[in-house]
């Protein structure tokens, strides 16, 4: 019996104010927290995310994310809104798992101010 796949949100659900939303597999709720403050304390991340011409691509710390250095709920500097799924996960298959989650596929693309599914632009950081 195969592992059900983790895929989780970090961004905004409403209101201002950056979580992890999990949305396939399992994690504890320490472990989400742990990891959501790593990603909003990550300013090499955000700085990588900004440079991007289409939507950023980064496999880091385990996981393999899309970035976008913006927010439907939150306009201040820093925001961001990232899907993020457990390993190394090739481009193609993240954008198809990203598409079974509607609400997170519809703020990717109601977000594309200057990121654009169609142009993910790989990024690395070690």
């Amino acid at each position: 019996m195969s592992k059900e796949s983790i895929a989780m949100y970090f961004g905004t659900t409403g209101v201002p104010g950056h979580h992890i939303t999990m949305l396939s597999g399992s994690m504890s709720v320490k472990d989400q927290c742990r990891i959501g403050g790593e990603i909003d304390s990550d300013d090499a991340l955000y700085s990588a995310m900004k440079k991007c011409k289409g939507i950023g691509y980064v496999y880091y710390r385990g996981v393999t994310m899309l970035c976008i250095p913006y927010s439907a709920h939150d306009s201040r500097g820093g925001s961001k809104s990232i899907f993020i799924m457990e390993g190394k996960i090739a481009k193609d298959e993240i954008i198809k798992e990203l598409q079974k989650y509607s609400w997170v596929y519809s703020l990717f693309t109601r977000l594309q101010i200057d990121h654009h599914l169609g142009d993910v632009e790989e990024f690395e950081l070690t």
